[in-house]
Formats: structure tokens, sequence, C-alpha cells
């Protein structure tokens, strides 16, 4: 299955919802193996975005990354990423990225049966993730 590197972590919150509820322990298990796939993806795709950042955001004189805290939501972020085209062009490259991610989709058969309560819009967001 061919996935973007941006489109895992939605997928992943949304495996979550499945996971958190009481769902026979074959569901379970086949759920659990994709979100581990979908998680050792997203790892590497976090180490790539972290490189990106400290390569083309605001140095100090000892060429250390600049960080700087978001007053609205009190995280630190590297600064002088915002409207840089260059790392902008390269995040963006990343993020569309595909992968190809072997497993099989959840039949939603599997998931009614197994009495899993899905929004329309979290539905939307597993998208290939569930099947026929």
């Amino acid at each position: 299955m061919k996935l973007k590197l941006q489109e895992i972590l939605g997928k992943m919150d949304n495996l979550t919802l499945i996971m958190t509820q009481k769902i026979p322990v074959g569901l379970a298990y086949n759920i659990s193996k994709m979100f581990n796939k979908l998680k050792d993806e997203r790892v590497i795709f976090e180490e790539l975005r972290i490189k990106l950042c400290k390569d083309y955001c605001d140095k100090d004189d000892k060429n250390e990354p600049i960080m700087t805290t978001d007053s609205d939501t009190n995280q630190k972020r590297y600064s002088g990423l915002e409207g840089n085209t260059e790392f902008i062009e390269k995040f963006t490259e990343l993020s569309n990225k595909e992968i190809n991610i072997d497993f099989k989709p959840i039949p939603i058969k599997e998931l009614e049966t197994a009495n899993v309560l899905l929004s329309a819009q979290e539905v939307l967001a597993l998208g290939e993730l569930i099947g026929g």
C-alpha cells in the first residue's frame, strides 16, 4: 500500500481511536501491526524533518540552531523557517514522498462485527487502511 509521509500522523491518530476500544484479539493484533509499521515510518520522517529544520534555521555565532518559544502554544520552534522557501520546498518534497507499507486493509466487516464506531470523518481519515 502506498502512502505519503504526511498522511501517516492522521492515520495513526485514527487507528489509536480503534485501538482504545474493546475489540476481538485478532483484529487488535492486525491493527497493532499496522500501527507499528506506520510508527516506524513516522520515526524516520521525524528524524529527517528535524535535520531539515536544523539545516535551514537561523544559527547563533557558534553555528547552533536558534530556538524560539511560540507564545500561543508554548512550544519550542526553530527560528527562521517561516517563509524560508528553500526549507519549505525540501519539507514539502519530504512530506509528499510516497512509501510502500506492506499490510492489507482492515475489512469493514471486521470493524462492524467488533462494533467499532467511527465517524465519517474518521473513516475518511483512515482511507485506504480500511476496505471492503
